[in-house]
């Protein structure tokens, strides 16, 4: 797994223990359950032009750093790695 998505699945695990709701909705549920065969289901259709799946992870990344300035996420990204 490349370690930006890594990284990008802790950040939406960690979401859920803020608002448990999230913990029923995709992508949340996948990176909680850490559920890699949803994101293949998601990505492998998205290389065949179906993109639907996509949106919706695209949609939980967007809203997992909303408002987040790029150097608040480069510091969480690196302290991440270093950890």
């Amino acid at each position: 797994m490349p370690i930006e998505l890594g990284f990008i699945l802790e950040r939406l695990a960690t979401m859920t223990e803020q608002d448990s709701t999230l913990r029923e909705r995709q992508p949340w549920k996948a990176a909680c359950e850490k559920d890699y065969a949803w994101l293949g289901d998601v990505v492998t259709p998205h290389y065949h032009g179906d993109d639907r799946g996509v949106k919706v992870l695209f949609g939980g990344i967007l809203e997992a750093f909303e408002g987040m300035a790029v150097d608040a996420y480069c510091n969480q990204y690196w302290s991440a790695l270093a950890a």
